[in-house]
């Protein structure tokens, strides 16, 4: 049986160039993995706020739009009314104006509040 040191020049080469061209492969594909981890992660804890952030902000946009609407609705029947029933809903829409401008405060907070994350640009 022949051993190493009984295989010609050029195959101790091949098979020494082979062992390091498979650690530095090994090397090459921990680091990667690291780095496709630590990536993940990142871009998970981003996809997540901005989700929280989404979803506050939109159902802050819900409430002020649901308001926007009674105001119009509120306001037609104001328009189409006559005599006292008239003064009723003058009355309901001054009530929805006012709610109209309490959502629109509150979305604007909660916009300020929740801004869109920023997209990380690199995961260190």
């Amino acid at each position: 049986m022949k051993t190493f040191r009984d295989l010609s020049m050029f195959m101790r080469f091949i098979f020494g160039a082979s062992w390091i061209l498979t650690v530095t492969m090994l090397v090459v594909v921990l680091v990667l993995y690291t780095d496709n981890k630590r990536t993940k992660e990142c871009l998970s804890d981003y996809i997540v706020e901005d989700r929280r952030t989404s979803a506050l902000r939109i159902q802050a946009g819900v409430e002020a739009n649901a308001a926007e609407t009674k105001f119009f609705v509120d306001f037609n029947t104001y328009v189409k009314a006559k005599g006292a029933a008239r003064e009723k809903a003058l009355q309901s829409t001054l009530v929805s104006l006012d709610r109209v401008a309490t959502e629109k405060a509150e979305q604007a907070r909660v916009s300020a509040e929740n801004p869109v994350p920023e997209v990380p640009k690199s995961c260190t």
